[in-house]
Protein backbone atom coordinates (compact mmCIF):
# COMPACT_ATOMS: atom_id res chain seq x y z
CA UNK A 1 0.00 0.00 0.00
CA UNK A 2 1.58 3.67 -1.08
CA UNK A 3 1.46 6.32 1.27
CA UNK A 4 1.59 9.24 -0.89
CA UNK A 5 2.76 9.99 -3.94
CA UNK A 6 4.79 12.89 -5.38
CA UNK A 7 5.03 14.81 -8.70
CA UNK A 8 8.32 15.06 -9.31
CA UNK A 9 10.66 16.04 -12.79
CA UNK A 10 12.92 13.59 -14.07
CA UNK A 11 16.08 13.84 -16.18
CA UNK A 12 16.05 12.24 -19.31
CA UNK A 13 18.88 13.01 -21.79
CA UNK A 14 19.18 16.52 -20.73
CA UNK A 15 15.27 17.05 -20.85
CA UNK A 16 12.91 17.33 -17.33
CA UNK A 17 10.23 15.04 -17.92
CA UNK A 18 7.06 15.40 -15.51
CA UNK A 19 6.49 12.02 -13.28
CA UNK A 20 5.12 10.73 -10.64
CA UNK A 21 6.51 8.61 -7.89
CA UNK A 22 5.23 6.39 -5.25
CA UNK A 23 6.26 6.28 -1.46
CA UNK A 24 5.56 3.29 0.67
CA UNK A 25 7.70 0.48 2.81
CA UNK A 26 10.07 -1.89 1.73
CA UNK A 27 9.90 -5.07 2.16
CA UNK A 28 11.99 -7.70 3.61
CA UNK A 29 12.19 -9.51 0.50
CA UNK A 30 13.21 -6.19 -1.81
CA UNK A 31 16.30 -5.27 0.21
CA UNK A 32 18.74 -7.23 -2.32
CA UNK A 33 17.57 -4.69 -4.82
CA UNK A 34 17.30 -1.56 -2.39
CA UNK A 35 21.20 -2.60 -1.57
CA UNK A 36 21.72 -2.69 -6.03
CA UNK A 37 20.55 0.97 -5.74
CA UNK A 38 22.37 2.30 -3.21
CA UNK A 39 25.97 1.18 -4.42
CA UNK A 40 24.82 1.86 -8.11
CA UNK A 41 24.28 5.80 -6.41
CA UNK A 42 27.15 5.43 -3.85
CA UNK A 43 29.48 4.68 -7.71
CA UNK A 44 27.89 7.39 -9.40
CA UNK A 45 29.57 9.71 -6.81
CA UNK A 46 33.11 8.81 -7.11
CA UNK A 47 35.79 8.93 -3.49
CA UNK A 48 32.78 10.80 -1.77
CA UNK A 49 33.31 11.27 1.81
CA UNK A 50 29.95 12.41 2.03
CA UNK A 51 28.08 8.84 1.73
CA UNK A 52 29.47 6.22 3.79
CA UNK A 53 27.47 2.74 2.65
CA UNK A 54 27.94 -0.05 4.97
CA UNK A 55 28.13 -3.28 3.72
CA UNK A 56 25.09 -5.69 2.95
CA UNK A 57 25.38 -7.93 6.12
CA UNK A 58 25.71 -4.85 8.41
CA UNK A 59 23.54 -1.75 6.92
CA UNK A 60 19.83 -3.69 7.34
CA UNK A 61 20.46 -5.43 10.75
CA UNK A 62 18.40 -2.64 12.39
CA UNK A 63 15.69 -3.49 9.38
CA UNK A 64 15.78 -7.12 11.03
CA UNK A 65 15.62 -5.75 14.30
CA UNK A 66 12.60 -3.52 13.62
CA UNK A 67 13.80 -1.10 11.41
CA UNK A 68 11.47 1.07 8.62
CA UNK A 69 12.36 1.67 5.65
CA UNK A 70 10.22 4.29 3.01
CA UNK A 71 11.18 3.65 -0.42
CA UNK A 72 10.53 5.79 -3.06
CA UNK A 73 9.47 3.85 -6.60
CA UNK A 74 8.79 5.05 -10.05
CA UNK A 75 6.00 4.19 -12.27
CA UNK A 76 7.52 0.88 -13.39
CA UNK A 77 8.19 -0.24 -9.81
CA UNK A 78 11.53 0.67 -9.95
CA UNK A 79 12.97 1.58 -6.34
CA UNK A 80 14.85 5.76 -6.76
CA UNK A 81 15.23 6.23 -3.63
CA UNK A 82 14.89 5.54 -0.01
CA UNK A 83 14.62 6.97 3.87
CA UNK A 84 15.90 4.51 6.27
CA UNK A 85 14.64 5.07 10.13
CA UNK A 86 15.21 3.09 13.04
CA UNK A 87 15.78 3.39 16.74
CA UNK A 88 18.75 4.85 18.26
CA UNK A 89 19.80 2.20 20.66
CA UNK A 90 19.55 -0.25 17.62
CA UNK A 91 23.31 -0.01 17.07
CA UNK A 92 23.94 3.85 17.74
CA UNK A 93 23.36 4.19 21.38
CA UNK A 94 26.46 6.06 22.04
CA UNK A 95 25.21 9.27 19.59
CA UNK A 96 23.26 9.97 22.98
CA UNK A 97 26.09 10.39 24.78
CA UNK A 98 27.36 12.52 21.91
CA UNK A 99 25.13 14.83 22.34
CA UNK A 100 24.63 15.50 26.04
CA UNK A 101 21.70 12.44 26.25
CA UNK A 102 22.25 9.74 28.45
CA UNK A 103 22.79 6.34 26.61
CA UNK A 104 19.29 4.84 27.78
CA UNK A 105 17.84 8.26 25.73
CA UNK A 106 18.55 5.79 22.69
CA UNK A 107 15.47 3.35 23.12
CA UNK A 108 13.32 6.74 22.42
CA UNK A 109 15.30 8.62 19.27
CA UNK A 110 14.39 7.94 15.66
CA UNK A 111 17.61 7.81 13.70
CA UNK A 112 17.68 8.86 10.03
CA UNK A 113 20.16 5.73 9.47
CA UNK A 114 20.31 7.28 5.43
CA UNK A 115 18.54 8.43 2.62
CA UNK A 116 19.69 8.15 -0.83
CA UNK A 117 17.72 9.88 -4.18
CA UNK A 118 18.38 8.38 -7.47
CA UNK A 119 20.44 11.46 -9.47
CA UNK A 120 17.61 12.00 -12.06
CA UNK A 121 15.61 13.09 -9.63
CA UNK A 122 17.28 15.58 -7.80
CA UNK A 123 16.48 19.10 -7.65
CA UNK A 124 12.78 18.19 -6.71
CA UNK A 125 13.15 18.42 -3.11
CA UNK A 126 12.66 14.94 -2.61
CA UNK A 127 15.21 14.65 0.36
CA UNK A 128 13.65 16.96 2.50
CA UNK A 129 9.85 15.62 1.73
CA UNK A 130 11.06 12.44 2.87
CA UNK A 131 12.30 13.37 6.11
CA UNK A 132 9.30 15.59 6.91
CA UNK A 133 6.90 12.58 5.83
CA UNK A 134 9.69 10.54 8.13
CA UNK A 135 8.63 13.01 11.14
CA UNK A 136 4.84 12.79 10.98
CA UNK A 137 5.11 9.21 10.32
CA UNK A 138 6.71 8.51 13.49
CA UNK A 139 5.10 11.18 15.18
CA UNK A 140 1.94 8.97 14.69
CA UNK A 141 3.90 6.00 16.26
CA UNK A 142 4.35 8.73 19.95
CA UNK A 143 8.20 9.18 18.79
CA UNK A 144 8.85 12.95 18.55
CA UNK A 145 12.96 12.75 19.26
CA UNK A 146 15.24 12.24 16.09
CA UNK A 147 18.94 12.44 15.46
CA UNK A 148 20.98 12.41 12.04
CA UNK A 149 24.51 12.59 11.00
CA UNK A 150 25.81 14.52 8.24
CA UNK A 151 29.00 14.83 6.14
CA UNK A 152 29.68 18.63 7.11
CA UNK A 153 30.89 18.78 3.34
CA UNK A 154 27.58 17.14 2.29
CA UNK A 155 25.62 20.92 1.57
CA UNK A 156 22.45 19.71 0.49
CA UNK A 157 21.45 17.36 3.12
CA UNK A 158 22.74 19.67 6.16
CA UNK A 159 20.22 22.35 4.61
CA UNK A 160 17.40 19.96 4.45
CA UNK A 161 18.38 18.87 8.18
CA UNK A 162 18.81 22.53 9.28
CA UNK A 163 15.09 23.73 7.71
CA UNK A 164 13.59 20.47 9.11
CA UNK A 165 14.17 21.74 12.57
CA UNK A 166 17.11 19.59 13.58
CA UNK A 167 19.71 20.79 15.15
CA UNK A 168 23.86 20.52 15.37
CA UNK A 169 24.28 19.01 18.88
CA UNK A 170 28.02 17.21 18.19
CA UNK A 171 30.88 17.16 15.59
CA UNK A 172 33.21 13.79 15.85
CA UNK A 173 34.59 11.43 13.71
CA UNK A 174 32.13 8.34 12.91
CA UNK A 175 32.31 5.59 10.20
CA UNK A 176 36.01 4.04 10.62
CA UNK A 177 36.28 1.11 8.18
CA UNK A 178 39.07 -0.10 6.11
CA UNK A 179 38.35 2.48 3.12
CA UNK A 180 38.29 5.39 5.81
CA UNK A 181 40.29 4.19 8.67
CA UNK A 182 40.78 7.88 10.40
CA UNK A 183 37.18 8.13 10.23
CA UNK A 184 35.06 10.50 8.60
CA UNK A 185 33.31 14.00 10.10
CA UNK A 186 30.03 14.52 10.99
CA UNK A 187 27.48 16.39 12.18
CA UNK A 188 25.60 15.03 14.88
CA UNK A 189 21.72 16.82 14.51
CA UNK A 190 18.77 16.19 17.20
CA UNK A 191 15.20 17.50 17.20
CA UNK A 192 12.92 16.99 19.91
CA UNK A 193 9.71 17.92 18.86
CA UNK A 194 8.39 18.35 22.28
CA UNK A 195 10.85 20.33 23.89
CA UNK A 196 11.38 24.06 22.70
CA UNK A 197 15.24 24.92 23.08
CA UNK A 198 15.70 28.40 24.88
CA UNK A 199 18.62 29.98 23.33
CA UNK A 200 20.48 33.22 22.97
CA UNK A 201 19.13 35.75 20.42
CA UNK A 202 23.25 36.19 19.18
CA UNK A 203 23.75 34.25 16.50
CA UNK A 204 27.34 33.94 15.56
CA UNK A 205 28.01 32.07 12.07
CA UNK A 206 31.44 30.04 11.44
CA UNK A 207 32.81 28.81 8.07
CA UNK A 208 31.95 25.01 7.61
CA UNK A 209 35.51 24.22 6.64
CA UNK A 210 36.53 25.67 10.63
CA UNK A 211 35.63 22.41 11.88
CA UNK A 212 37.98 23.01 15.00
CA UNK A 213 35.87 26.13 15.88
CA UNK A 214 32.51 24.80 15.46
CA UNK A 215 34.09 21.81 18.05
CA UNK A 216 34.72 25.06 20.84
CA UNK A 217 31.59 26.61 20.38
CA UNK A 218 29.56 22.95 20.50
CA UNK A 219 31.51 22.23 23.41
CA UNK A 220 30.61 25.80 25.05
CA UNK A 221 26.60 24.99 24.44
CA UNK A 222 26.20 26.76 21.64
CA UNK A 223 24.16 24.97 18.79
CA UNK A 224 24.26 24.63 14.54
CA UNK A 225 20.71 26.20 13.70
CA UNK A 226 21.03 27.45 10.26
CA UNK A 227 22.87 28.54 7.29
CA UNK A 228 24.26 31.73 5.49
CA UNK A 229 22.82 33.70 2.64
CA UNK A 230 25.67 32.04 0.67
CA UNK A 231 25.60 28.92 2.21
CA UNK A 232 29.31 29.05 3.31
CA UNK A 233 28.82 29.50 7.16
CA UNK A 234 26.93 28.10 10.20
CA UNK A 235 24.88 29.62 12.33
CA UNK A 236 25.51 28.99 16.13
CA UNK A 237 23.17 30.08 19.36
CA UNK A 238 24.04 29.39 22.55
CA UNK A 239 21.94 26.91 24.41
CA UNK A 240 20.56 28.28 27.77
CA UNK A 241 18.20 25.50 28.52
CA UNK A 242 16.93 21.80 27.42
CA UNK A 243 13.90 19.61 28.38
CA UNK A 244 14.01 15.50 28.23
CA UNK A 245 11.55 13.33 27.71
CA UNK A 246 11.17 9.52 27.35
CA UNK A 247 8.98 7.70 24.04
CA UNK A 248 7.15 4.15 24.61
CA UNK A 249 9.15 1.38 22.04
CA UNK A 250 9.08 1.72 18.43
Amino acid sequence: MYLTTFDVLKKENGVKVPKTLSLRLIREDELDKLYEFMVKVKDSMGDSKNFSLEPRDQIFMPYEMGAKILGLFDEDGNIVGERYMTLLSHGKSEYALDVGLDEEDAESIIYLKSTVIDPDYTGNGLQYKTLEFAKDYCAKLGYTKFMSTISPFNLFSLKNGLQADLKIRALKKKYYSQEHPTGLWRYILFLDKTVEDKCSDEVIYIDRSELNKQIEYIENDYVGVNLSEDKEKIGYVRLTDKGKKHIEDF
